[in-house]
């Protein structure tokens, strides 16, 4: 391996620029110093051969010495003739990285005359440190671009955390004043869900009192018709008693010539007979089948109470189905109407097929009377005329029992809309309770605010009061100054005039005096003027009065200070309540 790219191999990659050319100088002297010994090995080698050439023209020459010379050349080769003696050409190679330098000699035939000389090692050396400064300074130079590059990227990297911190705070704050956005209008939401649920329970308190009266209304009718059905039946009914006397009557008439006639006549009637028995068992088991009915809906009564407390839950969802209610509502009334209407027509068509028939009746009476001479025609057209009674029968039977199924579906569909208007009724009265709370709750928060307003109004009296007696105490210190410094000037007159002795008791009274406070001493009556004489005692007992006030005031101020602070830690308290219970 080349020593050169070996120092380019160890070179490291992130140098800065005094590092890498310090680090490059050092490697070209290393070099300069590996690149002199070869040069002075190849002197010495040159110092050599001429030492042996002399040696063999003098003949005294070793063998042996020659051939370990000649490494690459064999031994059966011929001396050169004519002075020709070969002389060895040396050669540079680099092993290994540890032999850095190491020089082999080979072997070749070159006369004196024609030596060949190697190329000057230091131009070839120059020649490597010149690639090698290229070599470096290209690295450099990429370094340096790739700092850059990687300063450019960490810029734009620093920038974009910036935009994107700066935008996260900008949501951040917008979804704040979202969220005080919407708060704001999740408060007058309340307010108009209050206002509407006021204004929707009235007026769902009309419609099911509207409700009621249409219900009472519709029972009436549906009794009237039902009485009405009722009496036409029983007209039927007599009607058809009536024609059976008149057959009756035929009969007895025909009984003289028409012994067959009779025992078929007794046999229908013993029919007639069973089926009226029957009639009247059908109604017998009418009347129980109604009692069962009345049971049913005493035990649906009970279903609805139980159902009543499972319509609370529902109240959520009255809203969305109070539409669709009213709708359904309205068409089954519309159903309820028209199946009414279909009754009416078809029972008026009954009854204009019963005169109908009535007529026929009539006519073929008239017929039987004329015709009683032709008794088999008379026998053909009773029988006829019977049979079309029977089926007449029949289809009344028929009808009968249609009537009373469309009796048992009023009265379900009665009882479905008597239980749909009670859901409403409850539901009214569920939203009714809720406007009620909400309005109690509204005049909770107005005496709250009330309250707090007062409450506020008080601590800032306290605050002004406060304010004012920190100003009067103030003002209590200039004075308590003046008086002391009146005070003063007394003394030193009193200490000219008075004899040692007094003076010396006076000021061991007053040196018994308690220190006066400066901040806050109570205000004095009438302020002491200075005066020539002097009593100490009054004096005395004078400072004594204001310790005790001063005393006073000190205790005042200090409850003033603890009620204040009490009074703000309670409104401090609500107020913390106030936005818990907002939120």
């Amino acid at each position: 391996m080349d020593p050169f790219n070996r120092a380019k191999t160890s070179q490291p990659k992130h140098l800065s620029d005094s590092d890498s050319f310090s680090d490059l100088e050092n490697i070209l002297a290393e070099e300069e110093m590996k690149a002199k010994e070869p040069a002075k090995n190849a002197e010495a080698s040159k110092n050599e051969h001429k030492h042996q050439k002399y040696e063999q023209r003098a003949g005294t020459a070793p063998e042996k010495k020659g051939k370990t010379l000649l490494k690459g050349r064999s031994s059966l080769e011929s001396a050169p003739e004519d002075g020709d003696y070969p002389v060895k050409e040396i050669r540079r190679s680099i092993i290994s990285e540890d032999d850095r330098g190491s020089i082999i000699f080979m072997s070749a035939d070159v006369t004196q005359d024609k030596i060949k000389v190697n190329a000057d090692p230091l131009k070839d050396l120059e020649e490597r440190i010149a690639k090698l400064d290229q070599e470096i300074k290209d690295e450099v130079e990429e370094d340096r671009k790739r700092l850059i590059k990687y300063n450019q990227d960490e810029i734009e990297r620093k920038k974009l955390e910036f935009a994107t911190s700066l935008e996260l705070k900008k949501k951040m704050y917008e979804e704040q004043l979202k969220e005080l956005e919407n708060s704001k209008r999740y408060y007058e939401k309340l307010e108009m869900l209050a206002d509407s649920i006021n204004f929707n329970s009235n007026l769902i308190n009309s419609v099911s009192l509207k409700l009621q009266d249409k219900k009472e209304d519709h029972e009436r009718e549906k009794s009237h018709r039902l009485v009405e059905l009722e009496n036409t039946i029983k007209q039927r009914e007599e009607n058809i008693i009536s024609q059976e006397r008149d057959v009756e009557s035929i009969k007895q008439s025909l009984q003289e010539e028409i012994k067959f006639f009779e025992k078929s006549e007794e046999e229908k009637r013993k029919m007639f007979d069973e089926e009226q028995a029957q009639i009247k068992k059908e109604r017998e088991h009418l009347f129980e089948f109604y009692k069962m009915l009345m049971e049913q809906e005493k035990s649906k009564k009970q279903e609805i109470e139980v159902e009543r407390i499972k319509l609370k839950a529902l109240s959520e969802g009255f809203s969305k189905q109070q539409g669709k209610l009213s709708i359904e509502l309205t068409s089954k009334l519309e159903d309820l109407k028209t199946r009414e209407d279909i009754l009416e027509k078809n029972h008026e068509e009954t009854l204009k097929t019963i005169e109908k028939e009535r007529k026929l009746l009539s006519e073929k009476k008239l017929k039987l009377e004329e015709n009683r001479s032709q008794i088999s025609s008379i026998e053909s057209e009773y029988q006829r005329k019977l049979s079309s009674v029977e089926q007449r029968e029949r289809e009344i039977q028929e009808e009968i029992n249609k009537v009373f199924k469309q009796k048992q579906m009023l009265e379900i569909e009665q009882s479905e809309f008597e239980n749909e208007v009670y859901r409403i009724h409850q539901l009214s009265l569920e939203l009714h309770n809720q406007s009620e709370v909400i309005a109690s709750a509204k005049i909770e928060l107005e005496r709250e605010k009330q309250e707090l307003a007062k409450i506020q109004m008080e601590v800032e009296n306290l605050q002004s009061q406060a304010k004012n007696d920190f100003s009067a105490s103030k003002e209590l210190n200039r004075e308590i100054q003046l008086q002391m410094k009146t005070y003063e000037r007394m003394r030193c007159s009193l200490v000219q005039e008075m004899h040692s002795t007094t003076i010396s008791q006076s000021f061991l009274d007053i040196s018994n005096i308690q220190p006066i406070d400066v901040y806050f001493e109570p205000k004095r009556a009438s302020r002491i003027e200075p005066k020539r004489s002097f009593n100490s005692s009054s004096y005395i007992k004078d400072l004594a009065a204001y310790d005790e006030e001063r005393i006073n005031t000190h205790e005042y101020i200090n409850s003033q200070q603890s009620s204040l602070a009490a009074s703000r830690k309670e409104f401090e308290g609500f107020r913390t309540e106030l936005s818990f219970n907002e939120k």
